[in-house]
């Protein structure tokens, strides 16, 4: 259980890190675009629903036990889940500037 903890402790550090690094990007590239640009960029249900996910799949194994190996692949998806797309946000703010 240890483990499982430790896995889920980190997992939630990396996802808030990821998070916060890039919203400190994005925000720094929003600030050249015009309003109007600034308003066709605003992110989609889809969006949001990546983080809310990614937030499930850090918790889940918390509710429900898994094997270690699930454990750090379902926490693993969650944080490259998250990666990708805020990654692909800066470069679609950074093609428009």
């Amino acid at each position: 259980m240890t483990v499982q903890l430790i896995i889920f402790a980190s997992s939630l550090f990396l996802y808030l890190l990821i998070l916060a690094l890039y919203v400190v990007k994005i925000a720094r590239a929003k600030k050249t675009l015009s309003e109007e640009e600034k308003k066709a960029l605003r992110g989609g249900k889809k969006f949001y629903a990546v983080f809310l996910f990614s937030l499930i799949l850090i918790i889940l194994p918390i509710l429900i036990y898994f094997e270690t190996f699930v454990m750090v692949v379902l926490c693993a998806c969650a944080l490259i889940g998250e990666y990708i797309v805020l990654k692909d946000m800066l470069d679609t703010i950074k093609q428009k500037c």
